[in-house]
């Protein structure tokens, strides 16, 4: 069966391993469970963004009051660029030696 004594693939003597084809499988299995999910929902559901292009119509009258919660998605894109803005702020600081270490 075996011709030839080869290390295990446990030990520190045996050849590093390529996990690529692993990483490719993972995201393919990602990909396609998610796109499954997706089909689920709007199935059940329907198209959602349809709505969307109604409730824009109407935006201006509770626009005025609490914009932040009429728009989630744009609120918290928002707020992830203000975190990168803050974060490359501290690091520029940090790097001219304004802010003591």
């Amino acid at each position: 069966m075996h011709r030839e004594a080869a290390p295990s693939y446990l030990s520190d003597g045996s050849h590093p391993q390529n996990y690529r084809g692993m990483f490719n499988l993972l995201i393919i299995i990602l990909v396609i469970s998610n796109f499954r999910l997706l089909l689920d929902t709007v199935s059940k559901h329907g198209f959602i963004l349809d709505e969307l292009r109604f409730s824009l119509q109407g935006f201006s009258e509770g626009f005025s009051e609490a914009p932040l919660d009429n728009f989630p998605f744009i609120s918290g894109v928002l707020v992830v660029q203000a975190f990168v803005v803050f974060a490359y702020l501290i690091e520029k600081a940090l790097s001219k030696g304004w802010v003591p270490t």
